[in-house]
């Protein structure tokens, strides 16, 4: 261990004191909040350590989310214990660090500098790809707030008996939400050490005893994330066979939501455009586009919620893509309204899969300047996608168009998303 380790883990027992008087005085929200502005997890820590920030952090976002109105401090305080308690469990942006890492691939690969393929971030204008270390990413990391994920001691012993507050709290939820701890579990699966996953793989048998989740939870999550890796690896669409794809047809009646979402994802990435080349595997040979479209639309409304993931592994950028493919254009086939059918006709509460998009998701981005398609939303009591479709670009130009339908959501729509209506429009009309 370094100094300059040594000494932040020294800072940090300092810190963890100054925290643990404040809440032993009963200090208020406000005054921990102060507290907690300067509050950093140091990458080295102890078990010891851990304890005591366990201790302090867990009772501020083990319970209900505090109202931002009624309980500011309160409510930055759940997200900052949140925060800093996620990041003893992985390093909570791989996914951002990955996309910048694949964007310096694809950056060198088409000869541009950094600053044109990532504008945003505060490097030399001029600097050529090519140029850029691991000290310039640390740079970028930095600037945009990526904290280092912490260096776990390793106790196998010491570390699941510190997460059993967090896993039974998590227990207690699952029992009216089935899905609560996918996004955690799905995090744990791509960026955790290694004893952070023996603590959750031990918990994930207990789930199963208690039949908290599907038989075979543990292995069919490790299936999700080994499908999901396949289909990243730029040789997917070659190695494909028959074999697989009717493997993906069946999971999609499969009770993992996850592996249902990350199959969906892989027949979609089957079904685009680009696929011209007969040694690549072409979905639309095995199942023509239309008729998969149209099974797609009995999942979702049987809840399977798969579509996001289709559309998602098809083309990311949207429902537009898929207006625009050469096979549906040809085919004369309706999206539009078959996106408004399988809207209306599934459960509107579709909850966020880890892994894939969700179908709302795309919809909402779809239909944000197309007052007529939102008002059959509302015709077919699709009340919160309308919302979401009819705010999502207030910003944008859109307020004149949805101006009808914002109106009408206020006066029709169930109460919460006739107030949550009203206060977008008035925040927009404030600012415009």
């Amino acid at each position: 261990m370094t100094l300059v380790q040594v000494i932040n883990m020294n800072n940090f027992n300092n810190i963890l004191s100054v925290l643990e008087t404040a809440i032993a005085k009963g200090k208020s929200n406000e005054q921990l909040n102060a507290l907690m502005e300067n509050f950093s997890i140091p990458e080295q820590v102890t078990v010891q350590q851990l304890s005591r920030s366990y201790a302090i952090l867990f009772p501020w976002f083990l319970k209900e989310q505090p109202d931002y109105y009624k309980d500011n401090a309160g409510h930055s305080l759940y997200w900052k214990a949140e925060k800093w308690f996620f990041q003893t469990l992985f390093d909570n942006h791989f996914e951002d660090r990955k996309h910048i890492q694949d964007s310096l691939t694809i950056a060198k690969k088409h000869g541009k500098s950094l600053f044109e393929f990532l504008n945003r971030y505060t490097i030399e204008e001029k600097q050529p790809v090519s140029d850029i270390e691991n000290d310039v990413l640390q740079q970028i990391y930095v600037e945009l707030g990526y904290t280092t994920a912490v260096q776990i001691p390793y106790d196998d012993f010491a570390i699941p008996k510190l997460l059993a507050p967090y896993f039974l709290w998590l227990e207690k939820n699952l029992k009216h939400n089935a899905y609560i701890h996918l996004p955690i579990v799905w995090k744990m699966l791509h960026a955790s050490q290694h004893t952070i996953r023996k603590a959750f793989f031990k918990w994930f048998t207990a789930l199963e005893e208690k039949q908290l989740v599907e038989p075979h939870f543990s292995i069919n999550i490790s299936h999700a994330q080994s499908l999901e890796c396949f289909l990243n690896d730029s040789n997917f669409i070659n190695t494909t066979t028959k074999k697989d794809f009717d493997q993906w047809i069946t999971l999609l009646d499969h009770p993992n939501p996850v592996l249902r979402g990350v199959a969906a994802k892989c027949i979609g990435s089957v079904y685009t455009d680009w696929q011209d080349d007969d040694d690549e595997f072409q979905g639309h040979k095995h199942i023509p586009v239309t008729q998969m479209l149209n099974l797609l639309y009995q999942k979702q409304v049987e809840g399977r919620n798969v579509v996001g993931g289709f559309i998602h592994g098809c083309d990311s950028d949207g429902i537009k893509k898929l207006e625009a493919h050469k096979i549906l254009v040809a085919q004369k086939f309706d999206v539009k309204n078959w996106v408004l059918r399988t809207a209306i006709d599934s459960p509107e509460t579709e909850p966020y899969i880890p892994g894939s998009q969700a179908f709302w998701f795309y919809v909402h981005e779809y239909l944000d300047f197309d007052p007529e398609s939102v008002h059959k939303l509302m015709d077919g009591k699709r009340y919160w996608l309308a919302m979401m479709c009819a705010t999502e670009s207030l910003d944008y130009g859109s307020y004149e168009v949805m101006q009808p339908v914002l109106e009408r959501l206020i006066k029709e729509a169930p109460q919460d998303v006739a107030k949550e209506t009203k206060r977008q429009v008035t925040i927009h009309l404030k600012h415009k």
